[in-house]
């Protein structure tokens, strides 16, 4: 049985028209469903610095053209909401003046939209959202761990860790994207549910050659090409990235997505091409017409509970796939090829490149389609059935009267 007719709050961690991801794929799905979405974008994990300005800028971009036509639709029942807030969130009167505000706001847009008794549904538990969360009247309190919050590489809010136990003590249902996140998750609630990243194969169709006929952009960067696609940060190894470029002077290593981080220097080498981000929708007719796709990330206490969002997307393209040592990643060592060291890596791009048995990228195929979006969302939407059913009695849940205020 799915879940259908119910108003769900989804507080991200990062913007709807960012980087298809899960935040992304799952209320898209849920909505499709019949359920309604209202999306909050990003409030942050830290307080943004001066590199942080182009984003700011956009924000107040988004915010302004709100203003005039209100809260967009992005998708059939899908709403977002794009605020403003007070920026040096480490300041403990910013964060109660923020969560006023957003409550606030968001109370009006909820009755404007006509949206009922909530399922809040939380990406991103900064002390921000704590007390948001701990005024909204709600049915269900959700909290879907996707990323290794604390350890991010870029810094986080003070309270960071105190605000994440607390949603992980208070919420109905949690479920985690790795296993290093439901090792931990499972220290401060009992209903706790690994439901790692898929892959939407109507997405991402099987390509057993390099396609010849790319988009533009593309077609006219040589081969062959080796290819990084998604959020370009401090997570990934930049010298590792620039040893791969040296290697193959003849071809080119192509990159795809935003820059969160500064790689001037990997920019100025001739056969490195930065092609920007793409549409989800797009991005199979740009991975099409690669031979070889690559994910350098550095390890750290971030990078080691990764179950990278990409990792079926190049597995149901069939192409190669060269990983740094995630531990998420291991158990994909029969189709996906794992380096330990830099020199290894490199070693298994050159084999990557020398590939020719179809049957391994069949067998890659297969592995994605064993992981695909659809299954993980009906385990998603199972357990919130049963969990709504179990609560079916009990009465709506209401701002404590806790002093957070």
């Amino acid at each position: 049985m799915g879940l259908t007719g119910e108003d769900i709050l989804c507080l991200a961690s990062h913007d709807w028209d960012y980087l298809w991801q899960r935040h992304q794929e799952l209320m898209w799905r849920l909505a499709q469903d019949g359920n309604r979405v209202l999306y909050v974008d990003a409030l942050g994990v830290r307080t943004p610095g001066i590199r942080d300005w182009r984003r700011v800028l956009g924000r107040l971009r988004k915010w302004g053209i709100q203003l005039v036509r209100g809260v967009r639709q992005s998708a059939t029942n899908v709403y977002v909401y794009s605020p403003v807030i007070l920026p040096f969130l480490d300041s403990p009167w910013v964060v109660r003046v923020n969560s006023w505000w957003l409550g606030f706001s968001i109370q009006r847009i909820l009755q404007h939209l006509g949206f009922g008794d909530l399922i809040v549904w939380v990406y991103l538990p900064t002390p921000t959202v704590m007390n948001l969360v701990n005024r909204l009247r709600r049915k269900l309190l959700v909290y879907d761990c996707a990323d290794a919050q604390i350890h991010n590489p870029r810094g986080t809010v003070a309270g960071l860790i105190a605000s994440e136990r607390w949603v992980l003590a208070q919420a109905d249902l949690v479920f985690t994207s790795s296993a290093s996140l439901h090792k931990r998750a499972v220290t401060y609630n009992s209903n706790v549910h690994l439901v790692p990243a898929g892959v939407n194969l109507d997405r991402f169709p099987e390509v057993l050659e390099r396609n010849d006929r790319s988009p533009a952009d593309l077609a006219v960067i040589p081969t062959p090409r080796i290819c990084y696609f998604g959020q370009i940060d401090d997570r990934l190894d930049q010298g590792l990235l620039a040893r791969v470029a040296q290697s193959v002077p003849g071809g080119s290593l192509v990159l795809l997505g935003t820059i969160r981080t500064d790689i001037s220097a990997l920019l100025q080498m001739s056969n490195v091409h930065w092609l920007g981000p793409k549409p989800h929708t797009e991005l199979a007719s740009y991975l099409a017409g690669m031979d070889v796709f690559i994910m350098p990330y550095q390890l750290n206490d971030y990078t080691r509970a990764i179950y990278p969002a990409k990792l079926h997307e190049c597995l149901a393209i069939g192409k190669p796939l060269v990983t740094t040592d995630l531990p998420e990643v291991r158990p994909f060592r029969h189709v996906v090829r794992i380096a330990r060291e830099a020199d290894e890596f490199l070693q298994q791009v050159f084999e990557a490149l020398a590939e020719e048995d179809q049957c391994v990228r069949a067998q890659r195929r297969c592995v994605a389609e064993a992981n695909s979006w659809q299954s993980r969302y009906e385990i998603i939407a199972e357990k919130l059935v049963k969990c709504l059913k179990a609560k079916g009695q009990a009465k709506l849940t209401t701002p404590m009267e806790s002093g957070v205020f």
